[in-house]
Order: C-alpha cells, then sequence, then structure tokens
C-alpha cells in the first residue's frame, strides 16, 4: 500500500504544508513525483531523512497540481494514487458590482465577488447592521432611508480570513410635482419680477421655458444659483407668454403645466 496524506492543516498560501507517504510492507526507497515527474528539493521544498514526508515551506499557487509517492524494496514497488494539491487561498480583491443610485420605490441588486479557494461565504451589512447572507443582495423598495453605506464581507472558511467592501447607494426621491409661481408682486411693466419653480422629490436640475423654448439668461433676465427662480429686472410686454419649468434627476422627470404671463401697464 501506498497513499499520499495531509499532515495536519490544509495547504494555504504562503504557510507551510506537509503530505506524508502511507505504507504498507517494507520499505527502501520513497521517490516523490508531481505532475509524474520526479520531485527534488529547492529553496521551499524538504524531504524529511527517510523521505516519506514533503514538506513546503511556504505552499505557493504554483505548487498545485497531482502528487504521488512511489515506495520500493528490491522485490516490489508500488505508486500511490493522485493526491491533488490545490493551494487555498483569499479572500482577495472582494468587489461589490451594482448602481449607486437608486430610485424611491425600486429595488436595487449588488453582487459581492473574491478571488478565493474555497468559494467565500458573504455577508452584507447595511450602516453596520447586518441585512442578509450570500453573495447577491436585493433591497426592498427603497425610500430615503436607504440612502448609506452598503458593506460586503466575504468569509473564506479554510483560510479563517475575510475581506470587506463597500458601496454607497444614493437614493433619488422621484420628481412628483412642478409648479410656476409667483414671487411677491404681480408683473407690471418696467419692474422687477420674479417666477419661482415649486417642486416636490429630489431635484438635480431645472429647465426654463417660454412659449416651449428653453430660455437664457440676457440683459434683463437671471436665473437663481439652483435656476429654481426666473428673475426679470425690469419686465416688458415683449416678456408675455407661456412659462413652464421642467425638474428633472437621473431617473424621473417633470413639467410645469404652463404659466401665463401678462404684464399690467402701471
Amino acid at each position: 500500500m501506498t497513499i499520499v496524506k495531509v499532515i495536519g492543516a490544509q495547504p494555504i498560501l504562503n504557510e507551510r504544508f506537509s503530505l506524508t507517504c502511507g505504507t504498507a510492507g517494507t520499505v527502501y526507497s520513497i521517490q516523490w513525483m508531481r505532475n509524474g515527474w520526479p520531485l527534488y528539493a529547492n529553496n521551499r521544498t524538504d524531504f524529511s531523512m527517510n523521505n516519506n514526508t514533503l514538506t513546503f515551506s511556504s505552499v505557493q499557487h504554483s505548487d498545485n497540481g497531482d502528487y504521488q509517492c512511489s515506495a520500493s524494496n528490491p522485490f516490489s514497488n508500488m505508486t500511490s494514487p493522485n493526491y491533488k494539491l490545490i493551494v487555498n487561498y483569499g479572500p482577495e480583491m472582494p468587489i461589490i458590482t451594482g448602481p449607486a443610485l437608486g430610485e424611491t420605490g425600486h429595488n436595487v441588486t449588488f453582487n459581492c465577488s473574491a478571488s478565493s479557494q474555497p468559494l467565500s461565504h458573504f455577508s452584507w451589512f447595511f450602516n453596520g447592521s447586518q441585512v442578509a447572507t450570500g453573495s447577491v443582495y436585493e433591497t426592498g423598495p427603497l425610500t430615503l432611508a436607504s440612502h448609506g453605506e452598503y458593506t460586503c464581507v466575504a468569509f473564506n472558511n479554510i483560510t479563517g480570513r475575510n475581506s470587506t467592501v463597500s458601496k454607497m447607494l444614493t437614493v433619488v426621491a422621484t420628481v412628483t410635482m412642478t409648479i410656476v409661481k409667483v414671487i411677491g408682486a404681480q408683473p407690471i411693466l418696467n419692474e422687477r419680477f420674479s417666477l419661482t419653480c415649486g417642486t416636490a422629490g429630489m431635484v438635480y436640475s431645472i429647465q426654463w421655458m417660454r412659449n416651449g423654448w428653453p430660455l437664457y439668461a440676457n440683459n434683463r433676465t437671471d436665473f437663481s444659483m439652483n435656476n429654481n427662480t426666473l428673475t426679470f429686472s425690469s419686465v416688458q410686454h415683449s416678456d408675455n407668454g407661456d412659462y413652464q419649468c421642467s425638474a428633472s434627476n437621473p431617473f424621473s422627470n417633470m413639467t410645469s403645466p404652463n404659466y401665463k404671463l401678462i404684464v399690467n401697464c402701471e
């Protein structure tokens, strides 16, 4: 009988690892082989005095392969079945794939992966509290409270190691309302006059329109920094028309009903 057996712990990258050649009968010599070729000592591989133990001082991926030992005496020899060495490692380089933005009322799916042998086990945390296990995490319908940091912890139960990666999710509320409203006094010829774009939801940008065409600043027309207020420094009859504002974010947009501007005489 000859058989290759593991001594001690399973093979873990960069750690010490040993194999022994179990035999029955009188053995004069033992020869080790990897992938069918004789194996000799080197700066990381050593043999015991009687050659029955093969030790890696720091086992590497390059050591993966099929190992056999052959035991012999002057009258007989026997070669063991293959022992397949697969070096365990990781988890390394975990990554989360999934969106950075999500819309209220909709689900978001995150996937976590890591380089690991054997495959890692995964746990998910949201703002520090565990919410799921497994490589895939699907949120329920998002609310503004779903905004925050999602963390995946990959764990290898052979190496005993874990690795962590996080991803921020920004939750965007749907734009549900836009309306043009007058600020202050009604429009009077040659006087200052302002309109504001009233909105509900999370607004990333606002565009003003007059008679269906985009409106831009000029020597009498100006916009506030966030574009939600349109101001005429000296409103004129030529400014009469139908005004609208359109509010948008990456997931939704809404255009207001018309506000009909009619400039009053003094």
